[in-house]
């Protein structure tokens, strides 16, 4: 398909006022090209610059305010999506991190946040298209990507600018920040296997996300990279929530029979759920089950006892998306495309080494 055969939906130009994002989609340059254009800049092609006039013509675009805005990126705001209530979002010290690192990285350079959260969890929301086609933002940092998104693929094909916090499920090809999540959780089970566990059960995130789907797979390989099976009855999945860690913790501890050695739990906040039920089936950590989580919120090194887990950098990610994001806004590009950031594990006193026949 060329440049000039991206299709632009009819139904929107006919309802709306001709935007610039419409002219950029149409003529299959970018926001910041089409500025350029309208403002006879330097650093545009003639070929390119004589595409653009013809779109703007055909189009019959004529800049409002916030259209000039635009074009001279002067909107100077950045859109966040969360596609989680606000009411979870605050609870969450996760996203509480995230949101530091973006804050941060936009009060250095003179931008604002525009925060959209969704009214029911994770449901297909429309504020990333919505923030891209009404102007009222340069850019846009998604978090949390759901399989089979369609948002994303949409806001590529309009050469809108935006950074996601986590890969894309599928082959789609996007400016990312994120963390081996397959790897990082391979070596958290790596690590109870190495301490004599072999009886490992995992609390999974919500499998609809990528980042639930990546952890379970590390968990998968682990087991079965070091010749232990993989078995559905020691996985439950969650939903990020410590009230879902103890649930999910309740359904694998009701077999007296079958009881794991050890948790690997997506996140902190469903590991410190999965520990309260195990206390409450009259259990000691780690001397009956060991637990690991993922996160190294700030609350879990005074959890009792002081958990073991996974630290992601949380505050870079949200910090580096944003700088990448302003670097796509400002330059057309940034230096480097996808960062995948390191994690290490955390010891602490919830795990406890077993003997040769305790795993």
């Amino acid at each position: 398909m060329g440049s000039n055969d991206v299709h632009i939906d009819r139904r929107h130009l006919s309802e709306n006022k001709v935007t610039i994002r419409d002219v950029a989609l149409r003529a299959g340059v970018s926001i910041a090209t089409v500025s350029r254009v309208m403002t006879n800049s330097p650093g545009v092609g003639e070929s390119t610059r004589a595409r653009v006039l013809d779109v703007i013509h055909e189009l019959n675009y004529y800049p409002d305010i916030k259209g000039r805005m635009l074009a001279s990126n002067s909107t100077r705001n950045i859109g966040l999506v969360i596609p989680h209530t606000s009411h979870f979002i605050m609870k969450d010290p996760f996203f509480a991190e995230v949101l530091r690192g973006v804050q941060d990285a936009i009060n250095a350079r003179g931008y604002r946040m525009v925060l959209a959260t969704a009214s029911a969890e994770i449901e297909e929301d429309l504020e990333y298209i919505k923030m891209a086609r009404d102007g009222s933002v340069d850019g846009i940092i998604v978090l949390c990507n759901k399989v089979n998104d369609i948002y994303l693929p949409e806001l590529k094909a309009m050469n809108f600018p935006f950074v996601s916090i986590g890969r894309a499920f599928g082959p789609i090809d996007i400016a990312f920040v994120d963390i081996d999540n397959i790897q990082s959780s391979y070596n958290a089970v790596k690590y109870l296997i190495d301490m004599g566990h072999r009886r490992i059960a995992h609390i999974a995130g919500i499998l609809e996300t990528t980042a639930g789907i990546e952890r379970l797979e590390g968990y998968k390989r682990a087991l079965v990279d070091n010749g232990l099976p993989y078995d559905e009855s020691y996985v439950v999945e969650g939903k990020f929530t410590q009230e879902s860690g103890y649930l999910a913790a309740s359904r694998l501890l009701e077999n007296p029979k079958k009881l794991p050695t050890a948790i690997f739990a997506y996140n902190d906040s469903m590991a410190i759920g999965a520990m309260r039920a195990i206390r409450e089936k009259g259990m000691a950590i780690p001397d009956d089950i060991s637990i690991v989580g993922f996160n190294d919120d700030p609350e879990v090194s005074y959890s009792e006892p002081p958990l073991t887990t996974v630290r992601q950098p949380i505050y870079r990610l949200g910090k580096l998306a944003t700088e990448m994001l302003i670097e796509i806004i400002e330059r057309d590009g940034p230096k480097q495309r996808q960062v995948i950031l390191p994690t290490e594990i955390v010891e602490r006193s919830s795990v406890r080494r077993l003997g040769g026949g305790e795993g």
